[in-house]
């Protein structure tokens, strides 16, 4: 022998401990304690419910213009196309009116000067003007086509 004490161990030799027996057994992932579980999920939860609050109380940036295309009867008009143009920048923006005639555009341009004119079946509103010293953050331009 080489003069380790357990170099002959588990091999039956005389006068070395037996080499114990081993139960196979299928191997399985030790399972995770509730209380991680729980806390996963939570975590979760008030990570969905923090963006979803927060996509939801987030105020606009920036400027909002808003209001209704009427007809010369003073009736909303669904499907109407309003145009905004940004003075400043030139930058042309489209919206089309829901079944009440309303309309909006948020996130505008701090300082800057805006285009507003509504368009229905080749008729259009005159073109309105909210000014960039306008100190109001939301305005509301109410535009009149003139048809019956």
């Amino acid at each position: 022998m080489s003069g380790s004490r357990n170099a002959g161990a588990g091999l039956g030799l005389p006068g070395l401990p037996a080499r114990p027996s081993v139960k196979r057994v299928a191997w399985r992932s030790p399972p995770r304690p509730r209380a991680r579980q729980k806390a996963q999920a939570l975590a979760a939860l008030l990570l969905t419910l923090a963006v979803s609050m927060g996509a939801q109380q987030a105020p606009p940036l920036g400027r909002s213009i808003y209001g209704t295309v009427l007809s010369a009867l003073n009736q909303p008009i669904a499907s109407a196309i309003v145009v905004l143009k940004n003075m400043k920048s030139n930058v042309i923006h489209n919206v089309i009116t829901d079944e009440r005639g309303a309309y909006a555009f948020h996130d505008l341009q701090p300082g800057a000067s805006y285009q507003v004119y509504a368009e229905w079946q080749g008729h259009r509103s005159k073109t309105r003007t909210d000014s960039q010293y306008n100190p109001n953050p939301t305005v509301r331009l109410d535009l009149t086509i003139p048809v019956s």
